[in-house]
This record gives C-alpha cells, structure tokens and sequence, in this order.
C-alpha cells in the first residue's frame, strides 16, 4: 500500500499481508505436484496465497524419473521433503542447485542466484540412537573388537567370506609379485591345465619375486617305458619308444629319443670263411652307423677254429666274413 491507499480498508490488507503472505513465508508448507515433468514455481506482487512463498515445501505426485523444482531469483529458506520416488533438484533457472533424495528432508537456501545447502558442517553431533547400518553406522552404541569378541562365522552382506575357512583358486590373477614371501612358504605350487596353457606348469618366482608358469625339466632315472606314460609336444613320453620305434623280435631294434638307434640279430654260420656276407639291419640308420659287434652263437657246442670278422658297415647293412653262428649288436643313429 502506498500512504492514503485503501481508506477505510487499509486494516483488511494488512491482515491478509501478516495472515497470509507473512505466516506462508515464516511457517507456511506447500505441496508441490509433479506429474512425470519438471515443475517451475513463480512469486508474483501480490498478497495471494502463492506455493513459493511457503518455507516448506513438500514434493508430490509423479516424478518418472529424475525431476527439477525451478524457484524464483529470490532470497529465502526452504525446507524441502521429497516423497517423490526419485531424486529432485531444486535450484534457480539455469544454475546448479541442490538435488534432496526421495524420501529425504534438506534445509537450503536461495541465495538469489542459485540454491545450497544451509549446512555443511558440523562441529559436534550427538545422536540420541545408534546410526544404522544402512547409513553409514555400526547399528551400536558399543564398540566391539573382532579378532577377541567375534565368533562364528562372518556372513558376506557384512563384509565377511560367510565360511569358517579361507578359500583361494587363484582364478582371474594375471601376475603376482611376493617379494616378502620366502621360497619355503611357497613351494612346488602346481596350476592345472586351462585353455591359455594346455600343459601343466610348475609356478616358480623370480629374483624380482614374480611368479609364472614354467615348463617341467627332471632327470630321467629308472624304467623309462614302464613308467612316462601319456602324450604332450616336445616332452619324452611313451609314445616316443613304442610303436614304429621299436621292433622286440629276435632281428629288432629300438629307437630312442634323441636319435639313438640300437638294433641286433643273428645269423646261420658258413663253411667258406674266404667270402664276404652281407647283413641287411633290420630297419636303416638315418645318418650312419657306429659299430657293429659280433660273437660266436653256438651255444655249447665246439667252436674251436671258428672265424668270424666285421669287414665294413654302412646306415643299412654290414659286411662280414664268418664260419659259425653268431649273433650281432649294432649301434647308430
């Protein structure tokens, strides 16, 4: 009102300013619909009741998704009770503001250009019940120690491994360093086969203290054939001695890994120690072969004034001059 406006009505104006426009702005709440869109509010000159005027703001209806409360450039305090079911933020148009979760009550201020919080720290706090769980709390009043008042299992929703026993496959590690773990505490660990290593692998650390799959080496010492068994690349298995590898008959030989080739036999003797004889070897030599040694294989039969000598030896057969049985060891590769 202006000085002499309103004669004789002046009072009613002035109630509906103090009862109306004042109460909204000091203690008024005002319910602010939203139906799936964002919401502005305006403040207009007049002593009208009017949504934006009120202190308290409660938030309602639809919001489909993430919403925005538009408040008018004007200097005020809202407390602002979100039951929307998702987050709102309220700020002046075209600035930051502030967003209250759903379900949540903020005290904020629109400081004319946009809108903060009227808080933002505390000096002291005093509870008078337990801060839950669910907000950051321990739910209790009462500290407690795990490793001496803890039993039982720890389930994982509380940040255990729900099992009174630890547990570790390894799955998923792609390197490992252990630089203060000694040689003893891990020793020999032994990884199973997966598709990017085919072959079983000893785990062995480095000087750096890494670890990593490395091939198997060992001495071979014993029965080889009665006991490498199985097949892999590049590693001596059964497969290596048996088969083509090897012939067991009375005129055989055996080949091993690495090119060896050991191969015998036996021959029916002659009367005409003057003419050469050619042995074929029961399968070739690849390269050549080293020597050949013969002995008399009469049995116990007399064989004083038998003669028997290697005259020449080549990768497939061997030349030799003789008067009795004999038996013959042959050794090449």
């Amino acid at each position: 009102m202006t000085t002499g406006e309103n004669t004789g009505t002046w009072g009613n104006v002035t109630n509906v300013n103090l009862g109306t426009a004042i109460e909204e702005a000091i203690v008024g709440t005002g319910t602010v619909t939203f139906a799936s869109a964002d919401v502005t509010l305006t403040l207009s000159n007049s002593n009208a009741t009017q949504t934006a005027r009120n202190i308290r703001l409660v938030l309602s209806g639809t919001s489909g998704g993430a919403r925005q409360l538009v408040v008018p450039a004007l200097e005020k305090v809202y407390i602002v009770k979100n039951n929307l079911a998702d987050a709102c933020t309220v700020l002046v148009s075209g600035q930051t503001g502030v967003a209250v979760p759903s379900g949540k009550t903020m005290w904020l201020y629109n400081d004319g250009t946009d809108v903060t919080d009227v808080t933002t720290y505390l000096s002291n706090l005093a509870l008078g019940t337990p801060l839950p769980v669910s907000s950051g709390g321990t739910g209790s009043n009462t500290g407690v120690n795990v490793q001496t008042a803890v039993s039982g299992v720890l389930p994982v929703a509380n940040g255990g491994t729900g099992s009174a026993t630890a547990a570790f496959n390894g799955s998923g590690i792609t390197n490992l360093n252990a630089t203060a773990i000694s040689s003893g505490t891990i020793g020999n660990t032994y990884t199973t086969a997966n598709t990017a290593n085919q072959s079983d692998a000893i785990v062995v650390r480095d000087t750096g203290g890494n670890f990593a799959a490395n091939t198997i080496t060992a001495n071979l010492i014993g029965n080889v054939l009665g006991n490498l068994t199985g097949t892999s690349s590049g590693n001596t298995t059964t497969s290596d001695f048996t088969g083509a590898n090897q012939s067991l008959t009375s005129n055989g030989y055996q080949k091993f890994p690495g090119g060896l080739v050991v191969q015998w036999g036996t021959v029916t003797g002659k009367t005409n120690a003057t003419v050469n004889q050619v042995v074929n070897f029961p399968t070739s030599f690849p390269t050549t072969c080293f020597t050949v040694v013969v002995q008399w294989n009469n049995g116990a039969s007399d064989f004083a004034g038998g003669y028997v000598d290697v005259i020449s030896t080549s990768a497939s057969s061997f030349t030799v001059r003789y008067t009795t049985n004999i038996r013959w060891l042959a050794v090449g590769y």
